[in-house]
């Protein structure tokens, strides 16, 4: 049995959502960047350290954002889906 989809035209409230959801990400990083900027400078001053060093903290801050985000993501799901 071959079923057909019907496709529709995408309304204005699709590209809406899609504009917000572009700019909402873009934020996003962008905070995240900006906040791990801020805090290799204080990193630098309050421990007395090189730039390397405190770019090595921002890095596995950046990781762990990026890594970490898709696990917690599926544990939520996943804790939803038992109760």
């Amino acid at each position: 049995m071959i079923f057909k989809l019907r496709v529709e035209q995408d309304t204005g409230l699709a590209w809406l959502v899609l504009v917000m959801s572009f700019l909402a990400h873009t934020i996003n990083i962008g905070f995240s960047y900006a906040v791990v900027g801020n805090l290799t400078i204080v990193h630098m001053k309050l421990f007395g350290i090189s730039e390397q060093k405190s770019g090595n903290i921002s890095s596995i801050h950046i990781g762990l954002v990026y890594c970490l985000g898709q696990y917690l993501i599926s544990c939520r799901i996943h804790s939803n889906t038992i109760g």
